[in-house]
């Protein structure tokens, strides 16, 4: 049958088009919730509204758009990363990079930061305001014959166990109990180290000092939980997760990972605990803490040494193939995609090897320390999606970075050793 011609079919009704911004801001918020979800945030710890700093590139031709696309989406994931990061520290009790103050009652006050970035944390007041001392003056005070090594050329870096009796010895009763559930177990005053030299006010304002606090924070669950909290101020464009990232600063990196090894290897013994139902006392947990913070100080005295003059022994050892750090290299060369990856919380690459060693190294390429984990801790690191697996062109510079490091007979060794 031939279509009939009669009256023609009235214009279909289209749906009324969205209004670009609220189209924009839906998929963006959208994207946002799912890295919340990823990251495992509920919200909890997050301020009612986040700030973003976004790059749109207004000339792009060509295939320029994908990258365009990529670095956006890029951008808005690190950052949301680090406020998650910084909600779910703020839900243990504190603000990293932060001093609790009691006369406050607040994680964040103006006493809650250095004075100035060669301030540290030298005492708490009988109200619970946390003091802020130069670390020259405060060594001084102490009768610490190290304080030379501030004033060398260059400056070399000196660290010091501060206990909680005399970090704290003069708080008032009232004034005991922190604002938040974590409190102050011990902590390890460092300076005399050097930022990177384009720092524009002169050598004397390259210096910095870093106060490493132990924090022990009381939740549900079978055991209290340690963390370590660094606190620093330092002038723009610096900051901590940048420098011990690209590895600018002598001996800090080094210094730091073995703060957070000590606390790593306390953590999984009383996970083990836990599982076996042979738990630790709790004055065993802490003074084992605390004894991995008393002997940083001396690890950096090591490393100074170190640097100075390699010793033949320290050479020997270094080749130890037991020693997880003797094959750092050859488990680079011999890496595979799925054995690389980005440590978000923190800003390092990590290189899983055989017979679980783990190797972390800076964004360089500088290799910043080598260990062994358990596979259990190995595969909650991944699952909870703290290291995240680099993409395989990622994963390419950076081993090309860990080679360019390494000298060419070293290379040339491993791979064919």
């Amino acid at each position: 049958m031939a279509p009939s011609r009669g009256k023609p079919r009235p214009p279909r009704e289209c749906a009324p088009r969205e209004d670009p911004g609220i189209s924009v801001y839906r998929h963006l918020d959208r994207y946002i919730q799912k890295l919340l979800a990823g990251a495992k945030i509920d919200g909890s710890g997050l301020p009612d509204r986040i700030e973003l700093n976004l790059r749109v590139p207004v000339q792009i031709s060509g295939k320029g758009w994908k990258r365009a696309c990529d670095d956006f989406l890029s951008a808005i994931s690190e950052q949301v990363g680090s406020i998650s990061e910084q909600a779910s520290t703020e839900v243990l009790g504190y603000r990293n990079g932060h001093v609790p103050c009691s006369w406050c009652s607040s994680p964040v006050c103006e006493h809650s930061l250095p004075s100035d970035q060669r301030a540290v944390l030298s005492s708490i007041s009988p109200t619970g305001v946390p003091i802020w001392r130069n670390f020259a003056s405060w060594l001084i005070e102490i009768g610490d014959p190290r304080v030379d090594r501030l004033h060398s050329s260059p400056p070399l870096p000196v660290a010091v166990f501060h206990p909680i009796a005399d970090l704290a010895g003069d708080v008032l009763p009232e004034f005991e109990r922190p604002p938040t559930h974590a409190r102050i177990l011990g902590s390890v005053l460092a300076g005399g180290f050097s930022l990177p030299r384009f720092t524009l006010e002169g050598d004397r304002s390259r210096t910095f000092s870093v106060t490493a606090l132990l924090m022990e924070h009381h939740r549900r669950g079978p055991a209290p939980r340690y963390t370590l909290n660094l606190v620093v101020s330092l002038p723009p464009p610096h900051h901590l997760p940048s420098l011990l990232a690209h590895g600018p600063v002598p001996h800090l990196g080094g210094w730091i990972g073995f703060l957070r090894e000590g606390l790593h290897q306390i953590e999984e013994k009383i996970a083990t605990g836990v599982r076996t139902g042979k738990r630790i006392s709790l004055p065993t947990i802490r003074q084992e803490i605390l004894d991995s913070m008393r002997s940083s100080c001396d690890h950096l005295d090591k490393l100074l040494r170190r640097g100075s003059r390699r010793t033949h022994h320290a050479q020997v050892r270094s080749r130890d193939p037991d020693r997880p750090t003797a094959s750092a290299l050859s488990d680079v060369l011999s890496s595979r995609e799925s054995d690389l990856f980005h440590d978000r919380r923190e800003f390092t690459y990590v290189v899983r090897g055989p017979h679980n060693r783990v190797h972390v190294f800076s964004f360089d390429g500088t290799h910043i320390t080598s260990v062994r984990y358990s596979g259990e801790s190995i595969a909650e690191r991944t699952r909870s999606g703290r290291w995240k697996a680099l993409n395989p062109q990622e994963g390419r510079s950076f081993c090309d970075r860990v080679i360019a490091r390494f000298s060419p007979d070293d290379a040339e060794k491993q791979k064919h050793g």
